[in-house]
């Protein structure tokens, strides 16, 4: 009855690129709402305050703060920059 095992395998296969396929549309799905919100932010901050520069240098700092420490404590690997 290797037959058997054998579709069963290939469902196994099958439902699990079809999982795969779903988390990576729902990666996108979510990158793109996000975006939608983080854009929509931007343009209220732009809006209460017509400094662009010191809205772009306040979030560069505000990630700057967030992503340094976890470099250096090696919580996130820093990316290679080429």
């Amino acid at each position: 009855s290797s037959a058997g095992g054998a579709a069963a395998e290939a469902e196994d296969s099958g439902s699990s690129a079809l999982a795969e396929t779903l988390k990576t549309g729902s990666y996108f799905a979510l990158w793109y709402l996000f975006n939608i919100g983080y854009n929509i932010y931007n343009k209220q901050a732009l809006n209460a305050l017509d400094y662009p520069w010191t809205i772009a240098t306040i979030q560069m700092a505000t990630g700057i703060l967030y992503f340094v420490p976890l470099w250096l404590l090696g919580l996130r690997k820093a990316p290679k920059l080429s």
